[in-house]
């Protein structure tokens, strides 16, 4: 992975330097008059938010990136952010000791481009800051104190109204470098810490929170996966989870093969079309592989090895509880892009079939 997105982020430096002179200075001077300067800007020289600025700011910018990254003209401009996404991603997650070579020379000259991001991201550590992105990696496992599910709870006008609040206690390592208003997972919900302790902490559940989630149900002593927000520069040993639970699946099957344990879980004809073989589901919180997945009966497997059943609370769980699921976003994403393009085709393709069906019945007719 580490490999293919050094790459790519080496065939668009080269791109970018083969490309000076096929475009006008008009264009260049465009970024010039934005740096307070007279004279044009090499696209060499150009820096990761000047390109998309002037994307998305001059037509002739958008045809010479076009022309310069070999895109056709009607690729969304929504793709194109998620391929910076993933660069910078790549750039802020990579390990060294997992490129050599000319991928090295190609991180570092992509780390000159995303120095005005990275900027911001160590601005926002400085202040205690971490962005709230988790890597579905439970970092310990929590124990509920308290659940209240009607506390008056005092809004922003003075007036209280009801509301749940949840006690999370045997926390202290999800909290070492806690604030009031930053983020942990419970059970892979994105919850904002209201007040803390030394290893417990309190949070607020909105109803849309206890409608999509197993929340709701919780009691005292039960035990909840705990994992703090990443930081931008931190180790994804999962995958990009944001804590936003699509739905909740229903254990269906338990079994064991040698040390590991499998686990088959219902999913809603919604999420489906997300989850695919070999591809990422956090469950509760956990970035899981799905191992099968069958769209006709409802349902998708994974499996655990025994590091992992000490470390989260599904093995704890038995068939008929439920657990929350949230599929990879950038499927959704993908989707969303690709959605007009779709609609398109699929209105051709039914055109098409009117019109066979036409001419079909006139030839029997003849």
């Amino acid at each position: 992975m580490h490999g293919q997105c050094a790459r790519a982020l080496a065939a668009v430096s080269d791109v970018s330097d083969s490309a000076r002179g096929n475009g006008t200075k008009s264009e260049r001077r465009f970024l010039g008059a934005a740096r307070g300067q007279d004279h044009f800007i090499p696209y060499h020289k150009m820096r990761i938010f000047e390109l998309s600025t002037l994307t998305l700011s001059s037509p002739t910018a958008t045809s010479w990136r076009r022309r310069a990254l070999h895109l056709p003209p009607h690729l969304p401009i929504s793709l194109l952010v998620l391929i910076l996404l993933g660069l910078f991603t790549t750039h802020a997650f990579r390990s060294p000791s997992h490129v050599a070579g000319r991928t090295i020379s190609s991180i570092n000259r992509a780390g000159s481009l995303l120095a005005p991001i990275s900027s911001v991201a160590s601005a926002g550590r400085r202040r205690g800051k971490a962005l709230a992105l988790f890597s579905g990696i439970v970092e310990q496992m929590g124990r509920v104190r308290k659940v209240e599910m009607d506390k008056d709870m005092v809004m922003w006008s003075g007036e209280t109204g009801k509301g749940m609040e949840l006690t999370i206690t045997d926390a202290a390592r999800v909290l070492a470098d806690a604030y009031e208003g930053c983020s942990i997972a419970v059970n892979g919900v994105c919850l904002t810490v209201v007040t803390y302790t030394g290893d417990t902490f309190t949070v607020g559940c909105a109803p849309e929170t206890i409608r999509c989630t197993n929340l709701g149900g919780l009691v005292a002593g039960e035990r909840v996966n705990l994992e703090r927000s990443l930081p931008a520069d931190g180790r994804n040993s999962g995958h990009m989870v944001q804590g936003h639970v699509d739905e909740t699946g229903e254990i269906l099957e338990r079994w064991q093969e040698g040390d590991s344990l499998w686990v088959k879980v219902r999913a809603s004809p919604a999420i489906l079309p997300y989850i695919v073989e070999k591809g990422y589901i956090a469950v509760d919180g956990t970035s899981l592989t799905v191992c099968q997945v069958d769209r006709n009966e409802g349902w998708f497997t994974f499996m655990l090895i025994a590091y992992t059943q000490k470390h989260i609370i599904v093995p704890h769980k038995a068939v008929g509880d439920r657990v929350n699921l949230e599929v990879d976003v950038l499927a959704k994403y993908v989707e969303r892009s690709m959605g007009a393009t779709i609609e398109s085709l699929r209105a051709n393709i039914e055109a098409l079939q009117e019109r066979v069906a036409v001419l079909e019945g006139r030839g029997d007719q003849g």
